[in-house]
């Protein structure tokens, strides 16, 4: 399909990519709690399906190095469960095979195009923010039980489960941490915000959206967004100027002070006790994981390289499994090692911008029970591993299996370009 579409310059492919891609962010963000039967998150079939369409219109296709590299993870886990001599899960077998196929696929496009859906990402962010601050207005004047409650919307057996959707600011407080409505829990609120106003940083800098997503990131009270902006600022500062280095700076004094006088500080300062508290948050989120990986590599034998079994590491309490912990403990560490393979090489090569594809790695490795979680892995496939700009800036001719672009990193054509850019413009 060469010619174009909406009458913009814009070649018909890109024109189902960039809704493919709205279709996505919408399911990824506004959907999270719908499941299907069997706690299966709808935004993971609705990637799947989207995908399908592009390869029906001939705007997707398939890299040879992932696909490659995909065969061994696979092959690595299906053998090493062979091996095991016990019993497995083959539920979670079958979902972390599946769930790893879209990270071969790829779409290429042109840098008008991919700037077009990164900014949609960013819109998408703005109105989240805005409904945080609006969930804190409620609470605060009319009471945290006028806010819309998804829980009482969504039949319980098409809610995703296992999270807490409703979480107090403190033991006994009548104040919540808000949830965006949308969101499964405050944590993942904020890590969806602190991406936005890390793509933000590394891009126009906005003032305004830059104080919007600060001052929502700070109202969700979520830890883990701040971590994961704190990850990130060694990519951040460098691409600050002087003057604008002094605002940000302006607006997080000003943005502390406020905290400070409405005990959020003491808030944040008070999650450092929980990393030694067992069933704590930090503790089950950042402890817990590294400790069974080491108990773990310690038992030495056969299970180092088969694992104990799919779905058989337990999950009592709350425990967030690393997906390093998770692979290497149910599927060995040779499976593990050949998943990052995998997800360093689809994340960074050929990528626009690799501080955001650091942040979702981030989020995926350390902040999620990400291994088979559909919104992590569907976010940075949609984020950093789909989408990928020709060498010229121009989408190329459509072929069923891609060729390597070679990664130039050009962070989003911004540097050097005469009268900076704007969402939509067209590449030089």
């Amino acid at each position: 399909m060469t010619s174009l579409g909406q009458g913009r310059g814009v070649p018909d492919n890109e024109v189902w990519v960039y809704r493919a891609f709205v279709a996505g962010v919408i399911a990824v963000t506004f959907l999270q709690k719908v499941c299907l039967p069997g706690n299966l998150e709808i935004a993971f079939p609705i990637l799947v399906a989207l995908i399908l369409g592009l390869f029906a219109i001939g705007a997707a296709r398939l890299n040879v190095v992932r696909v490659l590299l995909y065969t061994v993870f696979a092959l690595l886990i299906v053998v090493s469960q062979m091996l095991s001599g016990v019993g497995f899960s083959s539920g979670s077998l079958i979902m972390a095979l599946l769930i790893y196929i879209p990270f071969c696929v790829e779409c290429h496009v042109s840098e008008k195009t991919y700037d077009r859906c990164i900014e949609y990402y960013q819109n998408v962010i703005v109105v989240i923010s805005v409904i945080v601050l609006v969930q804190h207005a409620i609470q605060f004047t009319l009471g945290a039980a006028y806010w819309p409650n998804l829980n009482e919307v969504i039949p319980q057996s098409f809610q995703f489960q296992s999270y807490a959707y409703m979480r107090s600011i403190a033991w006994g407080s009548p104040y919540y941490k808000p949830n965006a409505i949308f969101f499964l829990e405050v944590s993942i609120v904020s890590q969806f915000v602190a991406l936005a106003f890390i793509i933000e940083m590394r891009k126009l800098q906005r003032a305004w959206r830059l104080g919007l997503y600060l001052v929502a990131l700070a109202a969700t009270m979520g830890g883990t967004g701040l971590l994961l902006v704190a990850l990130t600022s060694p990519f951040l500062v460098r691409r600050m100027s002087p003057r604008r280095a002094i605002a940000v700076i302006g607006v997080i004094l000003v943005g502390g002070i406020a905290a400070f006088q409405i005990g959020l500080v003491d808030n944040v300062l008070s999650r450092f006790d929980e990393f030694g508290q067992s069933g704590r948050s930090a503790n089950d989120r950042f402890v817990m994981p590294l400790d069974r990986l080491v108990e773990f590599a310690r038992t030495g034998g056969e299970a180092l390289y088969t694992g104990i079994g799919a779905g058989l590491l337990p999950a009592a309490n709350r425990e967030v499994w690393w997906p390093i912990t998770k692979v290497s403990v149910e599927y060995g560490f040779a499976a593990a090692l050949a998943l990052h393979v995998l997800l360093l090489y689809a994340l960074f090569r050929g990528a626009q911008d690799r501080a955001i594809s650091f942040a979702l790695l981030a989020m995926y490795s350390i902040m999620n029970g990400s291994f088979i979680l559909p919104y992590v892995t569907v976010l940075c496939v949609l984020l950093a591993t789909m989408l990928r700009v020709a060498e010229d800036g121009r989408a190329p001719q459509v072929a069923f299996v891609a060729r390597e672009i070679t990664p130039r990193n050009r962070s989003w054509g911004l540097k050097q370009r005469s009268g900076g850019w704007r969402p939509g413009s067209a590449a030089p």
